[in-house]
């Protein structure tokens, strides 16, 4: 995928100006510290959480527990902002039911402290027991349970095209099936297109409007044509 693609892409989806902010999973090892001073260095708009160091759930950790407020007054005062939160949910694993419910209740305070947007679940499942329709059916009655909760609406939740559900076709059977305005499609360009072989213009095409938004992750130049990616999260 040549970056120009990428440059396209958002210029055709985004209706106000576009903001970018960094995954904390591209940078394990930094602290909070770090991530707010290098993030603020850099020009970032906003963080999104996928982890601290070596903790994937952030709603353990004291800084989003005990100290949250200081949390929200450090990112406040660097003139950043947490745009998302992504969590462990998979919505389509009915074996997960009760954790994913969990997650999301220790997930929804904290993101409201934190003036978050966005939440991030995976699909996840089970394809060797069903079929991606019946996921699909698993992950529509997950997906409104956990809008059920407190809090819930508050936010859009965003399912990534990632595991089972990097084509985008497979994607749809969910959003067809979880019509809510508060869900909607994490459309990470490296899955649908490296992995996936599918070309941007037609991921868009299937699913449309209900792309919240778009992630790009940087490459490195290691074999020949590889051309870099821009590493991004635009809403």
């Amino acid at each position: 995928m040549a970056f120009i693609e990428g440059q396209q892409l958002c210029q055709i989806k985004s209706r106000r100006p576009m903001k970018t902010s960094f995954t904390t999973l591209g940078c394990p090892a930094w602290d909070l510290t770090r991530i707010i001073e290098q993030g603020s260095r850099l020009g970032f708009d906003g963080v999104d959480f996928r982890g601290l160091q070596d903790d994937l759930d952030i709603t353990a950790l004291p800084a989003f527990t005990s100290a949250l407020q200081q949390t929200v007054t450090r990112f406040a005062d660097a003139g950043l902002v947490v745009n998302g939160i992504s969590t462990s949910l998979k919505v389509c694993d009915d074996t997960m039911a009760d954790a994913n419910l969990e997650e999301a209740r220790r997930t929804i305070p904290v993101a409201m402290a934190l003036g978050t947007e966005t939440i991030r679940v995976f699909g996840g499942g089970h394809p060797d027991r069903h079929s991606k329709q019946e996921m699909a059916d698993i992950g529509q009655h997950m997906m409104m349970r956990v809008l059920e909760l407190d809090g819930a609406s508050r936010f859009k939740w965003v399912f990534e095209t990632h595991d089972h559900w990097i084509s985008s076709a497979d994607c749809a059977l969910l959003l067809e099936r979880v019509t809510a305005p508060e869900f909607g499609a994490l459309w990470d360009v490296g899955h649908t297109s490296r992995v996936g072989g599918e070309a941007p213009a037609d991921t868009l095409q299937a699913l449309g409007e209900r792309v919240s938004c778009e992630g790009c992750r940087p490459r490195s130049r290691s074999r020949p044509g590889d051309e870099g990616w821009l590493a991004l999260r635009a809403s």
